[in-house]
């Protein structure tokens, strides 16, 4: 029988600047919904990402003297890096076993 299929998206992180708790409050509500739904036997799709582009990330770019394409890698890699940073895996190690065989690395993979 195939499983059912749930699908769940966040807020894409704008990168006009650094990352802040709102970006990752967002990622980490999410993750949590989609590791429960797959401990429920759905196939879950989670898809999450950033906005990079718009005047102000050229303005601020500009400012910077490096290109769009630059500055806007260097604050996606500190959303990334903030993302990957973020340890949801429960203490209990019963539960450590059933996150990893859940889905423990699907920050890393999503980002």
């Amino acid at each position: 029988m195939d499983k059912k299929k749930f699908y769940i998206t966040t807020a894409i992180a704008y990168t006009s600047r650094k990352p802040h708790i709102g970006n990752t409050y967002d990622i980490v509500l999410a993750d949590m919904i989609a590791r429960y739904k797959r401990m429920c036997g759905f196939d879950v799709h989670f898809l999450t990402g950033s906005d990079e582009h718009g005047i102000k990330i050229q303005e601020i770019a500009e400012a910077a003297g490096i290109s769009p394409k630059e500055y806007v890698d260097g604050i996606s890699q500190q959303i990334k890096d903030v993302w990957n940073c973020v340890d949801l895996r429960p203490l209990h190690p019963h539960h450590r076993q059933r996150s990893r065989r859940g889905g423990a690395t699907h920050l890393h993979q999503v980002v």
